[in-house]
């Protein structure tokens, strides 16, 4: 019986020992860049009474001294993009944003300005930043999915913006009154860093770098969130899952009162938008333009291949997307009124699907961010603007 049990100490002993090398060895693969990073960081924020909060400067390893995802912070820069976690690039490497794969089609130099869970006030102020670098080009990534009901928040909830809206007479009424808009926090970022190895030693093991390599492989990645979004479909009614020989998407449409204008506070905070945009102008120089890039929500980019496959798409899908389509359409007459260029990118993911290249989204997943492949429909988009 002693023999059996040493057997299985030594056994256990030989495990234990051998994933201790390859995490080592991942570890150190991952912070030579030498194999991309698989693990999900928190970055670290703080406070900001104008910005909600800001990142804290070189919490990660693709965090600059300026608190933005950039590898460094250059003197003068081409390109500038400005937004939230759509322009951050989550669920993508630093390199794999629409920021920096603009950057690599182009070869102009790049720099990324954005926090995620901003918006339109956030990227007003930011734009301030933008301008210390003399960019000739400054692009604004409009998300449809929440960044008006964004600026209609951080009017409410921020007084600094309270205080803008007495000095610039702008009604914010509506938004002070509703309470049911929505107020971001701003989501996880990929992470190039080494882990913090703290915490409980289940967190240690699920948060190591052999598990989080394990969770990435295909198949094993597909089964865990194959089962999470089954689960969740048994839980709410606001969510339905294609599963399709090109594509296993799970569709979120429990948001699409964030876009409805006939909503109060969502045309408020359209209102809001519209007003920041144009002091957005007003701050540029004379050899510099605004551009903004016009990024739909995973339900509006799936919904004419889900039509032209036969899927039976529910009505409260074929309402958000009309609400999007209606509002990218009044957005784009707007900014040509202002003079500037906005592009609209579905078509280019659009694009991407028809060229039998769906998996613009992580499968069954609910997240709206798209993969390295969506921020490419994103660069792809703004191409025309440097030809």
């Amino acid at each position: 019986m002693r023999a059996v049990f040493m057997k299985i100490i030594a056994i256990a002993g030989s495990l234990a020992a051998a994933l201790l090398i390859v995490e080592a060895l991942l570890w150190a693969l991952t912070s030579l860049s030498l194999i991309p990073s698989y693990k999900v960081e928190q970055v670290q924020k703080f406070y900001d009474e104008k910005l909600l909060y800001r990142i804290e400067p070189l919490s990660l390893p693709e965090i600059d001294e300026n608190g933005f995802r950039n590898p460094t912070v250059p003197d003068e820069v081409d390109v500038i993009g400005i937004g939230d976690s759509m322009t951050y690039g989550y669920n993508a490497l630093t390199e794999d944003s629409w920021v920096y794969q603009l950057g690599q089609k182009t070869g102009l130099s790049v720099y990324n300005i954005s926090i995620g869970g901003g918006g339109p006030p956030q990227y007003l102020l930011l734009l301030d930043e933008a301008l210390k670098l003399k960019p000739s080009t400054i692009i604004v990534g409009l998300y449809l999915g929440n960044d008006i009901a964004g600026s209609c928040s951080v009017f409410r909830e921020l007084d600094f913006w309270k205080s803008y809206a007495v000095e610039n007479e702008i009604d914010i009424d509506d938004c002070v009154n509703s309470n049911s808009v929505y107020w971001g926090t701003g989501p996880q970022v990929s992470s190039d860093a080494a882990r913090d190895v703290s915490g409980s030693l289940l967190e240690t093991i699920r948060g190591s770098y052999t598990i989080s390599f394990i969770k990435s492989i295909d198949p094993v990645k597909k089964m865990i969130w194959s089962f999470r979004a089954k689960k969740l479909l048994t839980e709410s009614s606001d969510f339905y899952l294609i599963e399709d020989d090109a594509l296993n998407v799970l569709i979120d449409y429990s948001k699409s009162d964030l876009i409805d204008r006939k909503e109060k506070a969502v045309q408020n905070g359209y209102e809001i938008t519209k007003i920041l945009f144009k002091e957005m102008t007003l701050k540029l120089g004379k050899d510099q333009q605004l551009v903004v890039a016009i990024i739909p929500t995973k339900a509006d980019v799936f919904y004419d291949f889900l039509q032209e496959r036969d899927h039976d798409i529910p009505k409260a899908h074929e309402d958000s997307v009309l609400m999007q389509r209606e509002l990218t359409a009044d957005f784009i007459d707007y900014f040509n009124d202002l003079g500037v260029d906005a592009v609209d990118a579905r078509p280019f993911y659009e694009e991407k699907i028809l060229n039998q290249n769906p998996r613009l989204y992580q499968e069954f997943n609910r997240d709206n961010h798209p993969t390295k492949i969506g921020y490419e429909a994103i660069a792809d988009s703004l191409m025309e603007l440097f030809q």
